[in-house]
């Protein structure tokens, strides 16, 4: 099963945190409903932040996390919803996420355009 991460921060827009764990959650799941056949999940979704404590989204939704993202041991996948400037290739914290400045560099967030290289 493959591992999805999703890295919510302060002011995050929902949506970008909720439709992205919704559709990897349902794959293998809602089609396999509809064809009679037993659910076979093909995602491990978890939604976490920088320290583990919940965020309070830009509609004012409280976002809970799994855990913080220094628990996560391993990801194939780590989004990174719309939030602002928070997470920028330049902010520490998202360079820790990425493991470098060159792959924090190269990230091109959903519903937004790419960072510009420095």
């Amino acid at each position: 099963m493959k591992k999805v991460v999703i890295l919510a921060a302060e002011q995050c827009v929902l949506s970008t945190v909720a439709a992205p764990m919704d559709m990897f959650l349902q794959a293998g799941v809602l089609w396999n409903g509809m064809m009679g056949l037993p659910p076979s999940p093909l995602f491990e979704v978890k939604i976490v932040t920088a320290d583990g404590e919940a965020v309070m989204a830009l509609n004012q939704v409280t976002v809970v996390p799994s855990c913080s993202m220094h628990e996560v041991e391993e990801a194939d996948l780590i989004i990174v919803p719309s939030q602002g400037s928070y997470f920028h290739p330049e902010n520490d914290e998202f360079v820790e996420v990425f493991g470098s400045e060159e792959a924090a560099a190269g990230y091109c967030p959903p519903c937004a355009a790419p960072f510009p290289p420095r």
